[in-house]
């Protein structure tokens, strides 16, 4: 629902992402996909709330990469499916287990 229109994904900070956005925005044959997800960066366990976005037109594509916060590494999305709980490593003793769940907003 918050991402039923591309122009609702301007409240990125990111100067890069806000560039390809708007890019985008101009172009009539854009379609998208844009949620929120969870990240997991696999060099220190970081986890992370971020926007996934990959937008495509007739002539241009684009697929944000989530970089981590804490080391700078790319993340790996994590798959949190509407069925169950998933268990994510802890990022500060790697050995505890936290569990994460879909959860969907609802206009």
């Amino acid at each position: 629902m918050l991402f039923q229109r591309l122009a609702s994904c301007r409240f990125v900070k990111e100067p890069a992402l806000q560039q390809q956005i708007e890019a985008f925005l101009m172009d009539g044959s854009t379609k998208y996909d844009a949620y929120s997800s969870m990240y997991v960066c696999p060099a220190c366990r970081g986890i992370q709330n971020e926007l996934y976005i990959e937008m495509q037109s007739d002539t241009s594509a684009y697929k944000h990469v989530c970089s981590c916060k804490r080391c700078g590494m790319v993340m790996e999305q994590a798959e949190v499916e509407h069925s169950g709980p998933v268990l994510v490593s802890c990022p500060e003793c790697s050995e505890g287990k936290l569990t994460a769940e879909f959860y969907m907003d609802r206009d």
